[in-house]
Order: structure tokens, then sequence, then C-alpha cells
């Protein structure tokens, strides 16, 4: 039938957004830029958002294999009755009784028509009533075979284009933490490390924490964390001045007054 590409591939399109250059790069004086590496292809491998997509994605496609697979069993079934079994099977699971019984109808109906098929074909001699019943039936299902080919080429671009969409969102995110750690840290490029043959800090341990943390634990900005200390301290008003339990205590009365 079909192979599934796994997202691992993502690890080559990393390369595209891992040459990171501050606005200060082109000031620098030859010799002086601070390098930093990091190794995309362990980022790829330990990458747990990367790992949970490639899971969902090849689950999905399993799901659509196995439909084709049940559509096989009705290929010698006519048009209108093919279209009927496709839309029986997309309902969920269980079926209701009365869709249930007709699934099974149709299904012994294609079976029939297949033992018929192959024991035409093993006469070596046919009337012509039973050349015409023989042509037919192969036409019909050669006919619903074509109707399975193009609905794989339609599953496989649609999980193509799944697997792009989750790409430009990982890279997104892959991007930002290597930016903003690079800009926090002032490094002036962050190169992949199989671009380099020598030197650069290797920070791939700790892109990869980051990316595996939390969205509310990653990366939190200095001008953020600097927030909190240039508040005037204002013991009345301010909750980092008051103590624990008075703070806890404040904040119940306040959700009760909202």
């Amino acid at each position: 039938m079909y192979k599934t590409a796994p997202i691992s591939y993502l690890a080559v399109l990393l390369i595209a957004i891992t040459m990171v250059a501050s606005p200060a790069v082109a000031q620098q004086p030859a010799g002086r830029l601070r390098i930093a590496v990091v190794d995309i292809d362990k980022v790829g491998d330990q990458y747990q958002a990367l790992a949970e997509k490639d899971a969902e994605l090849r689950q999905w496609m399993t799901a659509q294999r196995e439909y084709l697979l049940q559509l096989e069993e009705f290929v010698f079934l006519s048009q209108e009755n093919f279209k009927e079994v496709m839309q029986l099977i997309e309902l969920s699971v269980p079926l209701p009784e009365d869709k249930a019984t007709r699934l099974e109808e149709l299904r012994r109906i294609s079976g029939d028509k297949y033992r018929r098929y192959l024991d035409l074909q093993a006469k070596t001699e046919r009337s012509a009533e039973e050349k015409e019943e023989f042509n037919s039936l192969g036409e019909a299902a050669n006919a619903r075979r074509q109707e399975l080919a193009q609905l794989e080429e339609a599953v496989v671009a649609e999980y193509r284009q799944k697997v792009d969409d989750a790409q430009q969102v990982l890279l997104q995110e892959v991007d930002k933490i290597i930016a903003q750690y690079a800009q926090e840290n002032g490094y002036d490029l962050v190169l992949d490390q199989a671009w380099v043959f020598y030197g650069g800090e290797n920070i791939t341990d700790y892109i990869i924490e980051q990316l595996n943390q939390p969205p509310s634990s990653q990366l939190e900005t200095p001008s953020e964390a600097e927030v909190a200390p240039e508040t005037p301290p204002v013991a009345e008003a301010s909750p980092i001045a008051e103590p624990p339990a008075e703070s806890a205590e404040s904040g119940e009365e306040e959700s009760g007054d909202g």
C-alpha cells in the first residue's frame, strides 16, 4: 500500500532555522564572534512534542489504512453500494444495529460476486452470458479499485500536509527558544553542529531542556524577572511584602468580594 514517513526527518528542516545571528554580528571585529552550536539530530530525537506529534500522526494514518483495507472487501459492489459502504464505515463504532446489518449484507453481496467471478475465471470455456457476466464483474471491481487508489492518494496527501503543518509549528518553537537563548546570553551566531568542524559552545542540552518544559516555564526573560524587585516595597499593598498566611487570607477575601 503505502508507507508513512515519520516526522523524524524534521531534523533536516531544522537546519534552516538554527543559524541565528544577532544584529550586532555585522559590527563585530573579525575573530571576536561568540558562537554556539546545537546538535539538531539530538534535538529531533529528544524533543517530546515532536515525538508526541509523530505518534499522533502515525495513529491517524493507521486508522486511514484500516479504513482502506475494509473497503477492499467491497470492490465487487456497484458504485452506489460502494459509496454507501464508505459512509457506513465512517460512522462511529459500534454501528447502530440497522447500519451494522446493512453493512454485513453488502459484505455478503460483494463476497458472493467475488466467488462468482472466481468460478467464471476458472472456466476454460464460457457461454456468451457467462462472458458478459465475467466482464461486468471484472469491470466493476477494477472501477472500485481505481476509486480506492484515488482515496489512497488523497490520504497520503493529507498526511503529508498534516506533517508539514506540524513541522511549521514545532520549527517556530525551536527557532524561538534558540533565538531567545542566544540573545539573552550574548551569542552572535548559533549554528547546526553538523556544519562546524571545531569550536563553538554546545548549548544542545539546554535547548532540549527548554523545549520540553511547559510553556509557562520556558525561558523567563530578564525583563519579566526584574519587574518584581523594581516595584516599590509597599507593605500594605504588595503581596510580596506580606507574610504567606496573610497573603492567602487576603486573596480569599478579594475572591469573595468578586
